[in-house]
């Protein structure tokens, strides 16, 4: 999510929000940053990189790959 959505929404929820459902919304995040943490900072292997790009570069070899245009069209629909 880009800086300018994040500020919008934080504008948002400080002018929606009562300061107790501020407090709140804060203590679920952070609780839910909390219990996914660990999963969010492993890194990969390099077993798990290897493959990727393996993979990565068969699919490239095989054409299995979009255009700019195309993937900036499916972001564009799934907003």
């Amino acid at each position: 999510m880009s800086i300018t959505a994040l500020t919008s929404l934080r504008d948002y929820l400080f002018s929606a929000l009562t300061p107790s459902n501020l407090i709140w919304l804060g203590e679920q995040l952070t609780d839910y940053g909390n219990k996914h943490q660990e999963e969010a900072l492993k890194p990969y292997s390099m077993e798990e990189i290897y493959r990727m790009l393996n993979e990565s570069e068969l699919q490239i070899k095989n054409g299995d790959t979009l255009t700019d245009d195309e993937v900036w069209k499916k972001y564009e629909n799934k907003m």
